[in-house]
């Protein structure tokens, strides 16, 4: 009985400290009918990389970027399900594991993450992380006691985990070097569903882990060693989905009324005091941009024809200045003109290539 009570009071105690978090975040608020150029108020100007991929993978989307060491990791999840290394000229260095019920294969890859030590792999389907080299020699396995939806690698050979919500009621959890959990961060409401097709959970930014969930409004902010380093909350307009319906975007897309409201796709960027994110606004895919110190931001939607050269589709990563996505023959397609991207690279999109660009931001 006193066991009982003392798990009965520790999430009652995180209940009480998700919404003191919500309460006490700072609010970003959108104006979501910005018509203007939002992006160009933040792009200064574009850089191209032609990605020359292995003979026997293509990338189908580039779910997930990472630079590490001057090596360029991408992780297409939605399509070829596989993680591959690219130098700095694009050129493809290998790639990590297969698919297999074999040790070091995997069934179905949900994250990845890199750090100085391994790049890592997880199978969501067989409850088991990945270790390999850079260089992508397998090194060993360990196998979880949870489903993993997304992780991220801290100091001291600790990890940052989102946890499906088929576990329990775990959300966010540290777990030591061999996967244990050590300590639960958030607890999920008892009404939320946890979609399994989810985005980037995380990102990693400068010297913050930043961390939200598709169609919650709060992003939590972390340090490297797995300590809390506040909160934002997104104000879109009166379109933010009601708190109590932030629990499965299934249920939201059969309901009919996805389209009354604005919510993230992704977790967001920060870069240069800037915050870029991919979202749904009103049924449209859209982006949208903050000035965190001016106090301003706006939305644009990623409509057919409407994009410009320096207007960011699918914000991937940061890096110093740089906001990274990419584009392809697909996203070709949204742009207005290719007026300002160099004509080789027109060129070798309209091969069926993919190109990563590079937006550097105002400062």
């Amino acid at each position: 009985m006193k066991k009982i009570f003392v798990i009965l009071l520790s999430l009652s105690f995180i209940a009480c400290t998700d919404n003191k978090i919500r309460q006490e975040a700072e609010m970003l608020n959108f104006n979501i009918d910005r018509s203007d150029s939002v992006s160009s108020d933040f792009v200064e100007f574009t850089d191209f990389l032609k990605l020359s991929e292995a003979d026997n993978v293509s990338l189908t989307t580039i779910s997930k970027l990472l630079i590490h060491n001057d090596t360029i990791y991408l992780f297409d999840k939605f399509g070829q399900n596989t993680v591959m290394a690219f130098d700095m000229r694009g050129n493809c260095i290998t790639k990590y594991s297969r698919r297999g019920k074999s040790k070091s294969e995997y069934v179905r890859l949900f994250d990845f993450d890199v750090d100085d030590n391994y790049v890592y792999l997880y199978d969501r389907m067989q409850k088991k992380m990945l270790l390999y080299s850079h260089d992508g020699k397998f090194v060993k396995m360990f196998k979880t006691d949870f489903n993993g939806d997304g992780f991220v690698a801290l100091k001291g050979n600790r990890f940052l985990f989102c946890l499906g919500r088929d576990n329990g009621g775990e959300e966010l959890c540290l777990t030591d070097s061999v996967f244990k959990i050590q300590k639960v961060l958030l607890e999920y409401d008892k009404d939320d569903k946890a979609d399994l097709l989810t985005g980037n959970l995380f990102q990693k930014c400068g010297d913050t882990i930043y961390y939200n969930r598709p169609l919650n409004d709060i992003v939590y902010k972390f340090t490297f060693d797995g300590e809390s380093a506040g909160t934002y909350r997104l104000g879109f307009d009166g379109c933010n989905i009601p708190q109590e319906r932030q629990s499965s975007y299934v249920e939201l897309s059969e309901s009919g009324d996805e389209s009354k409201y604005v919510y993230t796709e992704e977790c967001p960027l920060f870069v240069n005091h800037k915050m870029i994110g991919s979202v749904y606004n009103r049924g449209s895919r859209a982006v949208i941009y903050y000035d965190l110190l001016k106090k301003d931001g706006g939305i644009e939607n990623c409509d057919k024809k409407s994009r410009d050269v320096q207007d960011i589709m699918v914000p991937l990563h940061v890096s110093d200045i740089y906001v990274i996505g990419y584009l392809n023959l697909t996203l070709l397609d949204f742009m207005k003109t290719t007026e300002g991207i160099p004509e080789d690279m027109v060129e070798y999109m309209q091969e069926g290539n993919t190109v990563l660009v590079f937006y550097q931001m105002k400062k």
